[in-house]
């Protein structure tokens, strides 16, 4: 059987046989040269130079050998493509070739080199022919900066073919008993045998791997390459030492109807046969065998061969075609990274890390120490500034402390002048105010001394002596209140009625302001507490002069507002509560009300205030300040009342 014949031949054997059947079907005219490695004793070469590893071939030296006017033309051919099974139909068609060209106005001869498609970029830069026939595949994939330029001139179509420029693709054949391989997808981690890593028909297997999302350098478990279909790739698959093999397009179709192998066996994989090719296929299609020529080919030569070749007749190696699109080739060589898109490899990070582990590697242990660098800076830093903001913390704390208490140092020191100056002055007002007292009284003994009639015609004169003498005396016990205050002397509390000194108050305050000033009152029928009735009076009196002079520094067109309220606050306290409109005070004039001399008045000296504020202090009473919502004080202050039964509260209005 054929496949029994196929799994007994060698690989050299069958080159060395091929290689001589094309000998004798081209009439004898061979010059061969073969590696030692495949011949003990090489053939005779033509006295061309030709490189390790190549075949030189003469198709017509015996039949009409060439005139020393003829020129002579080299056509590099891969090895693959002379040992295929399209062989003897090239070997035909460049024997017609040759006669034509040699009948032609400007004779050439042909002389046909082979190289190894394993090594054609080397073998071709060596060899520089004048002409390559080869797949697109071969010459793309082994471009680089040193490749030799390649014009592409014309393309192949195969007679199974609709248009050249879909002329090859790739079929993967399996075994039929393989159940487990049905499509490209069961291909997975899989041992696949082809003829060469740029075959059009393996190049385009890797594109349909791509296509689906797969990378192809790690798609297959492993990949062999066999040289030739015939009998390697296919003895592979049928002794069972490959899941698939991998050819080009029409070459199974072709061993099958040279009865060389059994079809029965094997079956398509991932099959997209169409009217495309009327051959079985796996993948896309791409242009065929091309024709190329380089910078230093003769441009007559170029013409007269492409006249032969397009003016040819039909022939089993197909016909030839120019104008042939091969951006299909391109778009597979850059998805693929191969040819001149092989530097996209050297981009990925994969060649990356292959190409400067090391220096990859350290620069990763340098990034990686910047890193830690970095944090444990940025860990000292945040550190550094958590102590310096609390140091500034406590530092503004401090001047705020030592603010404090130099405001502290300075009430006690303005105190003490105000202590000073109101004992000088309490000292030197009490004599004026004996002189005034010894004058009354000489008044007196005069009214004495005065008739019934007379005394009973000046009452308005005693009325005005009876007040000075109150006044006076009212005087002489506010002086004298200073004095003690200015000597932190305290007099002793007596039981006493703060809704009586209120009225006193009032009373004061209508002669201080003769004109008509609207309190609204609402006071307490009785209020008995222990205390100074005077000292009680005079933080009254003060509360209101402060509410009535706020309110004369509104404009006129504002309402003027002033009320007084004396309630009960549980059960053992009473709140006198004054009220005035007037201009919103910030929050720095209410801190400086909460300071013992301090006046929120520019023209103020802030004794008043500390009067009262001694006062509250020397009752143990409760001083609070705050601002109306409309503007203008609200001062609270609360008193201890006296234990007794207090009174129900009434409800009066004043006019003062």
């Amino acid at each position: 059987m054929a496949t029994c014949l196929v799994r007994s031949m060698g690989a050299p054997l069958l080159r060395v046989l091929g290689a001589l059947a094309l000998t004798f079907l081209l009439g004898g005219g061979l010059v061969l040269s073969i590696p030692s490695a495949q011949a003990e004793e090489p053939l005779p070469v033509s006295s061309a130079s030709v490189p390790a590893g190549a075949t030189t071939l003469d198709p017509l030296s015996t039949l009409t050998p060439a005139a020393s006017s003829t020129t002579e033309l080299v056509v590099a051919l891969p090895e693959t493509l002379i040992l295929s099974t399209e062989g003897v139909d090239l070997q035909t068609q460049l024997q017609r070739l040759n006669r034509a060209l040699e009948r032609s106005a400007q004779p050439y001869h042909l002389r046909v080199s082979l190289f190894q498609a394993s090594d054609a970029e080397s073998q071709l830069a060596h060899l520089k022919p004048d002409f390559v026939i080869a797949q697109p595949s071969l010459l793309i994939g082994t471009r680089s900066a040193s490749a030799l330029p390649g014009y592409a001139l014309a393309s192949r179509k195969v007679n199974e073919a609709r248009d050249a420029a879909h002329s090859v693709g790739g079929v993967i054949l399996a075994l039929k008993s393989r159940h487990d391989l049905n499509d490209l997808a069961d291909l997975r981690g899989k041992v696949v045998t082809s003829t060469m890593p740029l075959s059009t028909g393996w190049l385009a297997v890797l594109g349909e791997v791509a296509k689906q999302g797969d990378d192809p350098d790690t798609y297959f478990r492993s990949v062999h390459f066999l040289t030739s279909p015939m009998p390697n790739v296919v003895s592979a698959l049928l002794s069972g030492h490959t899941d698939v093999a991998v050819m080009d397009s029409c070459q199974w179709e072709h061993l099958l109807s040279q009865r060389l192998v059994e079809g029965e066996a094997v079956k398509v994989i991932h099959d997209r046969t169409d009217e495309q090719l009327a051959c079985r296929r796996s993948t896309d299609l791409y242009s065929d065998a091309t024709l190329y020529a380089f910078e230093w080919t003769d441009e007559r030569a170029v013409r007269a061969v492409l006249s032969v070749l397009l003016q040819g007749s039909h022939s089993n190696f197909g016909e030839w075609h120019v104008h042939v699109s091969r951006q299909a080739m391109d778009e597979l060589m850059k998805t693929l990274r191969l040819g001149p898109y092989h530097y996209l490899r050297e981009l990925s990070f994969q060649a990356l890390v292959a190409r400067y582990g090391y220096e990859l590697a350290g620069l990763g242990a340098l990034l990686m120490f910047l890193l830690l660098n970095e944090l444990r800076l940025n860990r000292l830093v945040r550190r550094r500034t958590a102590e310096l903001s609390q140091a500034l913390q406590a530092q503004q704390e401090s001047e705020k402390a030592a603010k404090a208490a130099r405001l502290r140092l300075g009430s006690l020191e303005r105190r003490n002048v105000v202590n000073q100056m109101s004992a000088m002055i309490a000292h030197e007002v009490r004599t004026p105010l004996g002189a005034i007292m010894n004058f009354v009284s000489v008044l007196q003994m005069l009214r004495q001394a005065e008739s019934p009639s007379e005394r009973a015609t000046s009452d308005v004169g005693e009325v005005a002596l009876s007040g000075i003498i109150k006044e006076t005396e009212r005087i002489g016990g506010i002086v004298d209140r200073v004095r003690q205050y200015a000597k932190s002397q305290r007099t002793a509390h007596v039981s006493m009625d703060l809704v009586n000194r209120i009225h006193e108050a009032l009373r004061v305050l209508q002669m201080t302001y003769p004109e008509t000033i609207q309190v609204d009152v609402r006071l307490l029928d009785v209020a008995p507490m222990l205390g100074d009735p005077l000292e009680v009076e005079l933080l009254v009196f003060n509360l209101l002069k402060n509410a009535v002079e706020a309110t004369q520094s509104q404009p006129p067109s504002e309402p003027r507002y002033i009320a007084l309220r004396l309630e009960h606050e549980g059960e053992t306290k009473y709140a006198l509560t004054i009220e005035n409109s007037g201009e919103r005070l910030s929050e720095e004039a209410l801190a400086k009300l909460g300071r013992s001399i301090d006046s929120v008045k520019p023209e103020g000296l802030g004794m008043g205030l500390s009067i009262v504020r001694g006062i509250a202090d020397s009752h143990a009473a409760q001083l609070h300040f705050s601002a109306r919502a409309e503007g203008g004080l609200i001062v609270r202050c609360l008193f201890h009342a006296q234990p007794a039964t207090p009174a129900e509260p009434t409800t009066k209005g004043a006019s003062v």
